[in-house]
């Protein structure tokens, strides 16, 4: 289903003019940071899942993601002295992570600089993983279009993505999102506008 264009009238005025060589930061607020750190583990024969402790559902066949709690707790803390109101969300399922990604994209970022998404997770070229299956990479991006979200228009989205191979051998999976092209920069994918970087572990 194709997100409805809004009408001329609707869009705010750019923060940066389409000639400038960088963006304008300095709105009253740096922006956000939002976190999703899936670590899990595999549920003993009988486990009620908590917030900080779920599991990958068994079907999905996917391993516990260790030391990935530390990189979140990295992120957070350094976003935080960037200036960012920095959150994390631990072992979300897809439906819970798209949900709140759908909610971070109608928000008012009209006084923010930026906004930074943080997925740590296992993935595959073009999917990610949550606890309980795979979803598509460009869902991830979809609510913060400049149609869909227009307080963040003409600023700058970042997108960090840190994957663990689906096979959990460590090696990693080159990751895309369709209609992007992609340059490799030293084991990281660059897409256009700063818009998602992607590491592999």
């Amino acid at each position: 289903m194709f997100a409805t264009r809004r009408p001329a009238s609707q869009y705010p005025v750019l923060p940066t003019a389409l000639e400038a060589e960088e963006y304008n930061m300095g709105h009253p607020n740096r922006g956000k940071c939002v976190i999703f750190n899936n670590r899990v583990r595999l549920p003993p024969a009988v486990h009620t899942p908590s917030p900080l402790h779920g599991y990958f559902e068994p079907h999905t066949k996917l391993s516990e993601r260790r030391g990935t709690d530390l990189d979140a707790e990295n992120l957070y803390l350094r976003f935080r002295e960037l200036g960012f109101d920095s959150t994390v969300h631990h072992n979300m399922s897809s439906r819970q992570m798209l949900a709140e990604l759908k909610s971070l994209g109608s928000q008012d970022y009209t006084h923010d600089d930026c906004f930074v998404c943080c997925i740590l997770t296992h993935g595959d070229r073009d999917v990610l993983y949550a606890t309980d299956g795979k979803f598509p990479v460009d869902s991830v991006m979809e609510p913060f279009r400049g149609d869909v979200c227009p307080t963040l228009l003409g600023k700058p989205k970042l997108f960090f993505v840190q994957v663990s191979s689906h096979g959990g051998g460590g090696n990693g999976a080159p990751l895309g999102a369709p209609g992007l092209s992609a340059g490799m920069q030293g084991g990281t994918f660059l897409y256009p506008l700063s818009y998602l970087v992607v590491g592999m572990e």
